[in-house]
């Protein structure tokens, strides 16, 4: 009985503990839905959930980060990685921009750059869109509700280099994106409906030149199981593509490949029950007329299939006048097939006319401009048979899309752009990165300048204390434009860093023609693109704690350590009082 006693009064000590001592907010209850918070260890994750807390605001502000935590400049870039992989609605937040104060070795404070100056007025334009691409969707499944997003995001998003299409608020508010952009909204999108998704990086290979280039796509969770799904690729202008959607690693693999950063840490995605062509019954490993017809009834002579067997084989089997009877065509009639290809995917459009039949407009497609990235298209004229011309009166008939064709301009490199890390060119025209320019400063000379861009180096002054300075040569344009702050010094030997994560741009087509009766055009749009943001301000700051955030933990668990202590006493002296 004594035993028990005692053991009731240790028991109650640790549950006055749990109930006295400070919590720290945690914003991850399905781990899955923020992936990236898992990857992190303990004080990790804590740092993490103040980024939460602290980029929520409507203008930057000044994070703190307790000093017993014991956070490194490198875990605090990895802290943010995964925040950014996480946190697609906070659109607002620059990737990889930021500026952070360290005491000793140890981050006592973090800064991050915006990209976008109203953010409140932002966040309600953007919330809104959110909502209506996500209407409609109760009671359908997993797979039906990302097919649909999938779809959407497609109809809504033009792939178009603009200032903020890194950004899921340039995808959905201004309808216009490149990679990043696009798999920051389909995962924004998938996170509000239920499904778990994350952002990933890499690079793809450009069909052109056979060369990978930078890549952003997402990792998907259906109904349990995990998947790969790269929306930009699947938009191929006047054709949505299922080519990446719910695909394996091993899939993904044959023109992707995966950042090293993000290697050890996406699972291995093996599950088909959740791809669009194993799912709807399309995919082909040799010639079947029969399914093929029946998918041109269901889907009205459109249809779209994986063909895992040669395509030019699969067209050469194919007999056009037997299936367009098959489809219903009697007396005297035109047959035409078109095939767009997009990898291993096929899209068939069988458009069978009568006899005698005169073309003439239905509708109008305007030109697209051609950019740096992309080709764009001369405007034509579409007959409600199918057939497209060039003219309104429907006298030259386009027989290859690529007489439709403006080809994309070359970018024009700029003068060295640079922050205080590293140096890179820009397109003068469009803003992208120029690839394979980017690279650390160097002083070989030892005159304080980076050798390759001029940039001015931080130099120790009198004191020992470091100076972070800007400068530029007569053809460099340096990002770090705010000399005022770039010149003050930090003090408390506190040494202030920053930190870019930008890669270059780039996009490319390739086409594919066999014989003249049917004609297979493939137009791969491939994007290739990451951020090409600069960095607008260092951030300097001095003391070690700016705002007291340690004493205050010391505080406040002294304070409960003296709860518990007396609360622990009066149980030991009421155990005493029944023992006499």
């Amino acid at each position: 009985m004594k035993n028990f006693k005692r053991l009731t009064a240790i028991v109650l000590a640790f549950v006055i503990i749990a109930l006295t001592l400070p919590t720290i907010s945690v914003f991850a209850d399905d781990s899955d839905m923020r992936y990236g918070r898992t990857k992190l260890d303990a004080n990790m994750q804590k740092v993490y959930d103040q980024l939460v807390t602290g980029c929520a605001n409507n203008t930057p502000t000044e994070i703190p980060i307790d000093p017993s935590w014991n956070i490194t400049a490198d875990q605090l870039h990895e802290v943010f990685k995964m925040f950014y992989s996480d946190y697609p609605e906070y659109f607002w937040v620059t990737n990889g921009l930021y500026g952070w104060s360290t005491l000793g070795t140890t981050v006592v404070s973090f800064t991050p750059n915006y990209c976008i100056s109203n953010v409140a007025n932002a966040k309600s334009a953007y919330n809104a869109k959110v909502d209506e691409l996500t209407s409609g969707l109760s009671g359908k499944s997993d797979y039906e509700k990302a097919k649909i997003i999938h779809d959407r995001l497609i109809d809504t998003v033009t792939y178009t280099p603009t200032e903020n299409d890194q950004t899921s608020y340039g995808a959905l508010v201004e309808g216009k994106a490149v990679c990043n952009g696009y798999a920051k909204a389909y995962q924004h999108l998938l996170l509000k409906v239920g499904i778990p998704a994350w952002f990933v990086t890499g690079s793809s290979i450009n069909p052109n030149t056979n060369t990978p280039e930078p890549h952003a796509w997402n990792l998907v969770k259906i109904d349990g199981q995990w998947y790969y799904t790269d929306v930009t690729w699947d938009d191929q202008g006047t054709n949505t593509f299922y080519a990446y959607f719910n695909i394996t690693t091993k899939q993904l693999l044959e023109n992707h490949t995966i950042d090293a950063k993000y290697t050890s840490l996406v699972p291995q995605a093996t599950a088909t029950a959740a791809n669009y062509y194993k799912k709807e019954g399309r995919e082909f490993s040799s010639y079947d007329q029969t399914k093929l017809v029946d998918l041109l009834k269901k889907d009205n002579k459109k249809t779209q299939i994986y063909v895992t067997c040669s395509h030019e084989s699969f067209m050469s089997s194919l007999d056009a006048t037997a299936i367009a009877q098959a489809l219903g065509a009697t007396g005297g009639f035109k047959v035409k097939v078109s095939a767009s290809v997009l990898g291993k995917a096929m899209i068939l459009n069988f458009i069978i006319t009568e006899e005698g039949h005169t073309c003439s407009p239905k509708t109008t497609i305007p030109q697209v401009n051609a950019t740096c990235l992309s080709n764009g298209t001369k405007t034509y004229y579409i007959c409600s048979c199918g057939a497209k011309y060039l003219d309104s009166a429907c006298t030259q008939q386009i027989t290859d899309d690529r007489q439709l064709e403006i080809k994309a301009s070359a970018h024009t490199p700029s003068g060295w752009k640079n922050d205080a890390t590293n140096h890179w060119k820009e397109c003068t025209k469009c803003g992208s990165e120029s690839a394979g320019t980017r690279g650390s400063h160097n002083d070989n000379n030892k005159d304080n300048k980076c050798d390759t861009c001029g940039y001015a180096l931080p130099v120790a002054d009198s004191n020992g204390n470091i100076v972070i300075s800007g400068g530029s040569t007569d053809n460099n344009s340096s990002s770090n434009s705010n000399n005022q702050s770039q010149n003050q010094k930090p003090n408390n030997n506190n040494t202030v860093t920053s930190s870019t994560n930008n890669d270059a741009s780039s996009e490319s087509e390739a086409e594919l023609t066999t014989d003249e009766d049917i004609t297979i055009d493939e137009n791969i749009i491939v994007d290739t693109d990451e951020a090409t943001s600069t960095y607008e301000e260092s951030y300097l700051y001095s003391g070690g704690n700016p705002d007291g955030t340690a004493l205050k933990w010391i505080i406040i668990c002294g304070v409960a350590a003296l709860f518990v202590a007396a609360a622990a006493t009066v149980a030991v002296i009421l155990i005493n009082k029944k023992r006499t």
